[in-house]
């Protein structure tokens, strides 16, 4: 890995500046053309007015959305929304975000200077609009209005792009709360947890295709072993305590933004109906972390320049994440490399020493404290000012730094350090890297160089299709026993620590399917090592907090059957993008039909014979229902119910502390270890099955039709529809503590048009989602080759709530209406509704 000291960085970067010089020649006007979509076009005569104009427009767009994304990564978002953002400022304080960021900016400067001439650009439009708003040239924005947060946008750094990129990534990357979590119910519920194993998926499906995949074969002989390395201790606290504990925890791991999930795929020319390929993805987030992303196109190749590019970019963040350019179209889920890992460590003061210091391996090491104030606003008072937290971090040098239980009360004897491959500077190159590649070739170097970037990215040419991840995930040479990296180990074991090599590039996926013809990922288990339940008898080691593989395994099924007949047509892909069939409910179903037969023939069963209402219900869910999770369908909303009575019943009583921390983490990996209980996935798994199979299965259908009764007056399917509870917020599309709207949409936990996390309460008038495709794009190419990609996403492309442009994309957003990303000169200018020019 490429390390340079601050200094050295900052002469190379000031001598680069010298040589270029603060100051640009002013150049022809920047064109800005807005389509009748909303799609606001940039033309510039070179590349750096193109991002100046970008930066500009997205200001003028999305300015409050840009500013509490910087103010999360400088941990400074509470010095405007209040207590709200106090425990997001603790995390980007806790990891140091903007110090790392920094360290980032510092490097791409002194090792790619283009690039960051091109940010320093954006950071210059952003700027431009900045001023014209403090000064009353332009109306206050979304966000800042006296009605709302009531504040002035501050002018932006040249290194906060590089802040703000840093936290992001640290946002995706991060594992820290599933292994948290992990390691708390598999100390206070080892029964139950070893009864089960956790990470199969609840389908053999796996990203790579089968051509790809390694083999058992490949493991070297130094490879991984299962050791009998000292576990990290202990949970000893009184129940009270526990549950205290448990509150604390999910208070500091679910508030800040996570990963969440997401869908792409492509199919290769020869099976489609044009003999080019199709290419179809959609990013599954919580708006309460990126908000919506922003459609636009980035465009000097007119006028000479190396940018044409269109699609979506998130704002606060430079140049186009998922779109296209005049060859290439490409798509991202989330790869869940595992790039952190947390250690129990013990505390040593021999007098060597200044500071307390910790035991890494065999040696103590000095600890250095950190002293970090945030600024909480007061309500009521002004921006900027009210109570001062005042925060002290320890952190070792080179291995991470000591949480404190403030931001994550972890409830387990401790400390705890964590580490993460992102505390070092890097080349921030993110989506700017794939901007501008001209071919699958070009494509696929241009991952390996993204090294910071943990996705799977699928991207198609005219020619043909390909699969990449390039993110750095540390070598780890054994993961049994005591150094699980799927959960805190010992620091004194210095096996289980880190020794700054990564994986190698043939150890990391990637594929064009050669034989197979089509690629897809839905965020599973890319190499199936996770088929039989261990990570520790692998070639190597990956991850291990994987998607279930319910999405994954309807996106197979139908590529294989399409594929199989051939002619895929685009109508067919975005009919897939919104498909609501339910995979858990193709699982389940059959069981219950069984079940339900058996009551006569099983005393056990008893109590459940000459029920009217659960035999109605029984022949709405595994008869009549259509296994579509749509919100007019009565059918969904008993199914959802059924899911989560189901859950509780099978494991509630098994981890019951820590359930409904669970299930607010990732309610659909809750659901599928219950589910593949139910199944008899697990061979140990009848441990949990307390009262057997069939009586779990028919005591949640009969605690759902008391709800159903309890809820509409009785269980006929008249009388009830999924959109009589379940909606998605769409709170914080335009920026974090925004209200927006709520409203009735489609798709469960395991569809593809996804709705995850949805907020399950008997008691609750709605169940709310936010986790959701945040934008939808399915794509081909023209006979020349060019793109040609059809998309629909949640709200206009101006932060305004009641805005017709809102109203109109919301619309075609949950009825899974698409529009055509307009790329080419003559359709935008036939379809553009408003022009200015813009001088840099």
């Amino acid at each position: 890995m490429l390390r340079l000291s601050f200094n050295l960085m900052l002469v190379l970067s000031f001598l680069l500046s010298a040589c270029h010089g603060p100051d640009r020649e002013p150049g022809r006007p920047i064109e800005v053309l807005i389509d009748e979509a909303g799609v606001s076009h940039i033309y510039g005569a070179t590349d750096e007015d193109a991002f100046f104009g970008a930066g500009y427009q997205m200001a003028s767009d999305r300015l409050f959305q840009m500013e509490t994304l910087r103010r999360f990564s400088l941990g400074r978002l509470s010095e405007v929304i209040g207590e709200p953002g106090l425990e997001r400022d603790r995390q980007a304080r806790t990891f140091d975000l903007p110090l790392w960021g920094r360290a980032d900016a510092e490097l791409t400067r002194a090792v790619d200077p283009e690039r960051a001439g091109l940010i320093a650009a954006w950071v210059k439009g952003i700027n431009r609009r900045i001023e014209e708003v403090r000064s009353g040239e332009a109306p206050l924005p979304f966000g800042y209005g006296p009605k709302e947060y009531d504040f002035l946008p501050e002018p932006w750094d040249g290194a906060d792009p590089y802040i703000v990129l840093k936290g992001a990534g640290f946002a995706l990357d991060k594992t820290i709360e599933f292994e948290v979590a992990m390691s708390i119910i598999s100390v206070l519920y080892p029964r139950a947890f070893n009864s089960v194993q956790v990470f199969k998926p609840a389908h053999p499906v796996f990203g790579l295709p089968p051509e790809d995949r390694p083999t058992s074969c490949e493991i070297p002989p130094d490879g991984l072993h299962s050791s009998d390395a000292k576990q990290p201790g202990e949970w000893t606290a009184s129940k009270d305590g526990k549950l205290r504990g448990l509150g604390t925890l999910a208070r500091g791991l679910v508030a800040p933004p996570r990963p969440a999930g997401s869908n792409n795929w492509a199919v290769d020319g020869r099976f489609t109906g044009t003999g080019r390929p199709l290419i179809a993805g959609d990013p599954h987030l919580s708006f309460d972390f990126f908000g919506a992303p922003y459609p636009m196109h980035i465009n000097s190749a007119d006028a000479g320049g190396t940018f044409d590019v269109i699609g979506f970019a998130y704002p606060g963040t430079p140049g186009i994440a998922l779109g296209h350019n005049d060859r290439v179209m490409w798509t991202a889920t989330s790869a869940f490399g595992d790039v952190n890992d947390i250690w129990k460590v013990r505390r040593c003061d021999d007098g060597i020493f200044v500071g307390e210091g910790i035991f890494v391996g065999d040696e103590c090491m000095p600890t250095t404290e950190r002293t970090e104030r945030v600024v909480v606003r007061d309500p009521g008072g002004p921006a900027g000012r009210g109570r001062v937290e005042t925060m002290v971090y320890e952190e070792v040098e080179g291995f991470g730094v000591i949480i404190p239980q403030e931001v994550i009360e972890i409830p387990l004897v401790g400390p705890y350090l964590m580490n993460w491959t992102g505390f070092e500077a890097r080349p921030a190159r993110w989506f700017m890297e794939l901007n501008r590649v001209s071919s699958l070739d070009a494509f696929e170097e241009a991952v390996d160089r993204m090294r910071e970037m943990n996705n799977a990215f699928v991207a198609a040419d005219a020619t043909g299709i390909a699969y990449r991840v390039g993110v750095e995930v540390p070598l780890r040479r054994d993961t049994g026993g005591g150094r699980a990296p799927w959960k805190a180990m010992d620091a004194r074991d210095g096996g289980s620590l880190w020794t700054g090599e990564m994986l190698p590039r043939s150890r990391m996926p990637g594929s064009r399917a050669p034989e197979q013809g089509w690629l897809a990922t839905a965020n599973n288990d890319p190499f199936g090592f996770t088929g039989d339940g261990r990570i520790d008898n692998d070639p190597w080691f990956y991850g291990a907090f994987f998607a279930p593989a319910y999405r994954a395994k309807r996106i197979e099924d139908e590529l294989a059957r399409l594929t199989r007949r051939g002619g895929v047509t685009l109508e067919e892909m975005k009919a897939l993008q919104m498909d609501l069939h339910s995979t858990l409910a193709d699982d389940l179903l059959p069981l219950l039909a069984e079940a339900h037969g058996r009551i006569g023939d099983d005393e056990r069963l008893e109590k459940f014979g000459g029920r009217s209402d659960l035999d109605r219900l029984v022949r709405l869910l595994t008869m009549e229902w259509d296994r579509r999770m749509a919100r007019d369908s009565a059918g969904a909303l008993a199914f959802h119910a059924f899911l989560h009575f189901l859950t509780a019943q099978t494991i509630g009583d098994d981890i019951s502390l820590a359930y409904d921390f669970a299930v607010n983490l990732q309610a659909v990996f809750v659901i599928k270890v219950a589910a593949m209980a139910i199944g008899g996935a697990y061979p140990e798994g009848e441990m949990i099955l307390q009262g057997g199979r069939d009586f779990i299965l028919l005591t949640a259908t009969s605690r759902t039709a008391d709800w159903l009764i309890r809820s509409f007056g009785g269980v006929d399917p008249s009388g009830y529809a999924f959109a009589d509870r379940k909606a998605t917020c769409f709170d914080d599309a335009f920026g974090y503590g925004m209200a927006v709207f709520t409203k009735p949409t489609d798709g469960g936990e395991d569809t593809l048009n996804v709705s995850q996390n949805i907020l399950f309460s008997e008691t609750a008038d709605e169940w709310v989602t936010t986790y959701v495709s945040v934008e939808r794009s399915v794509g081909t190419f023209a006979e020349d080759g060019t793109p040609m990609a059809f998309v629909n996403f949640p709200v206009g492309a101006r932060a305004d709530p009641h805005s017709p442009e809102t109203r109109s994309a919301n619309e075609e957003y949950i009825e899974g209406r698409y529009r055509k990303l307009l790329f080419r000169r003559d359709e935008i200018e036939a379809a553009t509704v408003e022009r200015y020019e813009l001088t840099y």
